[in-house]
């Protein structure tokens, strides 16, 4: 038994939603397009990093696009790990509402978006993913990984629908419950899985965002010092 109360060969799986990314902002529906951070979500990865400086981290997966893909890169680089991509963690697809603003939804297609209001598991977006096919690759590609770091502590940075989808699953809960889960920007949640099954150890929690974190012999990153990121990014605490 481990110090946190879970067996030794249980896998402590840390599900991350990625910064803020531009279309965040402007309150566009992202799918599997690839818009970027921005700079609040640059800083928002980097309390993340200061979150996690302690967890000995075995692992960092990624979805492929980019807003989480840049987010899971600054969370990897204090452990030395390069982060490892997989197609299955990407967002939902979001067909004809892909790059569209929810105003521009409701009046486009008003009685899609209140059939998506009501039952989301009914799945009323032209061309979209089902949320039963996001749920099935997402439990998937999650047993996969847990199945591989078995005793071990992971990272997983994804998106909102998808951890949401997991959540549900793993719960026992119908997909239409989708709104009743909320998952801010850079939001960590964790599960601990061992014999096929999960335990929810918390959802949602955004504490590294808002109380001032201060790495091992640094200073807070809100103290104004200059935080550098890949690619040149930065952003002033």
């Amino acid at each position: 038994m481990s110090r946190d109360g879970r067996p030794a060969d249980a896998t402590c799986l840390y599900l991350i939603r990625h910064g803020e990314s531009l279309w965040n902002r402007e309150g566009r529906w992202q799918g599997w397009q690839d818009p970027p951070l921005t700079e609040a979500g640059w800083f928002q990865a980097a309390r993340l990093s200061l979150r996690f400086t302690r967890e000995p981290l075995a692992a960092v997966y990624s979805s492929p696009l980019r807003r989480a893909l840049d987010s899971a890169r600054v969370l990897a680089l204090p452990h030395g790990l390069a982060v490892q991509v997989v197609t299955a963690l990407r967002e939902k697809a979001q067909g004809e509402w892909e790059g569209r603003t929810t105003a521009e939804i409701q009046a486009r297609d008003p009685e899609a978006y209140l059939a998506w209001r009501r039952n989301p598991a009914a799945d009323p977006i032209p061309a979209a993913e089902s949320l039963a096919a996001l749920q099935q690759r997402a439990l998937a590609a999650l047993g996969l990984i847990a199945r591989r770091h078995p005793g071990e502590t992971v990272a997983v940075v994804t998106h909102g629908a998808w951890i949401k989808a997991v959540l549900l699953g793993v719960l026992g809960a119908p997909l239409d419950h989708l709104h009743r889960l909320v998952q801010a920007n850079a939001a960590v949640n964790r599960l601990d899985h061992a014999g096929g099954r999960y335990a929810v150890r918390s959802v949602n929690d955004t504490c590294h965002l808002s109380v001032p974190a201060r790495p091992p012999g640094g200073r807070a990153a809100g103290d104004g010092r200059v935080l550098s990121f890949p690619g040149g990014r930065r952003r002033r605490g």
